[in-house]
């Protein structure tokens, strides 16, 4: 909980409250008072104003507690939502999801279509000051950069963005960086992970001390494009040729390693065979005397959603906390 001089009690006493209930889900007058500190007067006053603008609603039948019933409460399900764009080349998944973690709207549909949907949803939800965006490239301004290689950058531009309200906050943030972030919130005790795709093109999402880190230009983690052995290394990985493959493999894991000397590497999307990506992760650990856990996963659309949710609460939070 934060520890400072408010500007305005009453929004610091509001975000207090619902910051402890995004760390518990629900909870009783009581409960919320021992918690925050905040006096049970405060607290019904808060919840009072919280229901009276739909942010927070009660939870099924009142508990006993002491032989009187206790209320629970929790964040409505349509409190605060922010819009999801799961960009891909031919097809997106648009998501409507709100602060308590419910979805409101998901759709999958060609590209070419999602002008029109996320206008008529911003239009439709008119709650939403957040739009995050998963791409595969790199992030730069309404848009991203992609190429197989650094002689060939393209650029993609989300032209819709023109007609979004300047009030809406927006962030590009590339897709493995989110699935990081997404992985991250299951590992609390994890302080450094490292998020690698072996799919099209080989890319991490970057963790340090429980941060993203993205470097000065957003390349960080771009290791596709680094030269090996006289092809980038994304050639190298559609090669049909296992043994090829598994030692390209072997060198980018080496390299994360022995740079980044994380305590966790995430796989999602390898070109080995599970059997094969687990025997090269022990021989590396071997080799480089390292302790790190290399795990497997086939969540990376999950992973994205779920990094893009913490993110949208973290911005919630801080704005809230500014205005406090």
């Amino acid at each position: 909980m934060k520890s400072v001089q408010p500007k305005n009690m009453k929004k610091y006493n509001e975000r207090l409250l619902i910051e402890f209930l995004l760390s518990c889900s629900n909870a009783t007058k009581a409960e919320i008072s021992e918690k925050t500190g905040m006096s049970i007067t405060t607290v019904r006053t808060q919840l009072q104003a919280l229901m009276d603008k739909e942010a927070v609603c009660t939870m099924g039948e009142p508990e006993s507690i002491g032989g009187r019933p206790a209320e629970k409460y929790a964040l409505s399900s349509s409190y605060a939502p922010f819009l999801f764009i799961d960009f891909g080349f031919a097809k997106s998944t648009v998501i409507v999801q709100s602060l308590s973690g419910k979805k409101l709207v998901e759709q999958v549909l060609r590209t070419e279509q999602i002008e029109a949907v996320i206008i008529a949803l911003l239009d439709q939800f008119s709650q939403i000051e957040l739009i995050e965006i998963a791409v595969p490239g790199i992030p730069v301004e309404q848009g991203f950069l992609y190429g197989e290689n650094l002689d060939e950058k393209k650029t993609y531009h989300f032209d819709f963005l023109s007609q979004v309200s300047e009030t809406i906050s927006v962030e590009v943030i590339n897709d493995l960086n989110l699935c990081a972030f997404g992985q991250l919130q299951k590992y609390p005790a994890v302080e450094h992970l490292v998020y690698l795709s072996f799919g099209d093109c080989v890319g991490t999402g970057i963790i340090i001390d429980r941060k993203l880190y993205t470097g000065y230009q957003a390349f960080a983690g771009e290791i596709g494009l680094l030269n090996y052995e006289g092809h980038v290394i994304d050639e190298w990985l559609r090669t049909s040729d296992d043994n090829q493959r598994e030692a390209v493999i072997r060198y980018v894991l080496e390299l994360v390693s022995l740079l980044l000397s994380p305590q966790m590497i995430i796989i999602s999307e390898c070109r080995l065979s599970e059997k094969a990506i687990e025997m090269v992760s022990e021989e590396v650990n071997k080799r480089i005397w390292s302790e790190q856990q290399i795990v497997l996963t086939k969540e990376a659309e999950g992973d994205r959603l779920s990094g893009a949710y913490r993110q949208a609460v973290n911005n919630f939070m801080e704005k809230g906390w500014t205005e406090a």
